[in-house]
């Protein structure tokens, strides 16, 4: 196995802290009122800011949720195209990745890694 997965797998079994603090989401999720084009813009926003910040675990929530919004909540393959095109190559892979690493461990489980670079996310 390469040394990248196996540091992934490792920062994933991770369990402490245990009492973590997961950042809020800025806006509901399952808000019917907002169009899924406006949580992903207000989701990309908030992950740019993390990034310029320099904040791993935030950037790593913000790519979480991003991801989400790509994956599950876009019904068609044409909406999820387009979605993605408004972001970068590299984003539009890092959030996906990024969803799928974590979405069998939850968000809890991002605050506690500490050793999860941003490129080890696109391997």
């Amino acid at each position: 196995m390469t040394t990248a997965y196996l540091k992934i797998m490792t920062d994933l079994s991770e369990t402490h802290p245990e009492d973590v603090i997961v950042p809020l989401v800025l806006y509901d999720l399952y808000d019917t009122m907002m169009t899924i084009e406006d949580r992903v813009d207000i989701t990309f926003q908030a992950l740019l800011k993390s990034t310029r910040q320099r904040k791993k675990q935030n950037y790593l929530v913000y790519a979480f949720y991003l991801g989400q919004l790509l994956e599950v909540f876009t019904k068609l393959l044409a909406e999820r195209t387009m979605l993605k095109s408004c972001l970068t190559k590299y984003y539009a892979l890092a959030v996906t990745h990024t969803y799928y690493i974590f979405e069998r461990w939850g968000m809890e489980q991002i605050m506690q890694t500490s050793k999860l670079a941003y490129e080890q996310l696109l391997i």
